[in-house]
């Protein structure tokens, strides 16, 4: 993500479970995440997103957006 790798957004892991997920094809201690970002203390997005051990995130390799805020507007919302 090109705004947090510049350094505009902040990460901050809200959940951090490790889950079994062999089955899905992804490595064992692979990690279940949920994470917010926020630009100058406001609330920007949520997104949920596999880790795996070596550091790189799993399935598609990028988080999954639950919810994306806009000029105080919700304007992406998706429940888990």
């Amino acid at each position: 993500m090109p705004e947090i790798n510049n350094g505009n957004l902040k990460e901050i892991v809200i959940s951090d479970n490790h889950t079994d997920l062999r089955n899905k094809g992804l490595p064992f201690c692979t990690k279940s995440q949920y994470v917010v970002y926020e630009k100058d203390g406001e609330y920007k997005a949520g997104a949920h997103q596999y880790l795996k051990p070596d550091g790189t995130l799993g399935a598609s390799g990028l988080p999954d957006p639950n919810r994306i805020v806009i000029q105080e507007k919700i304007i992406a919302y998706k429940e888990n």
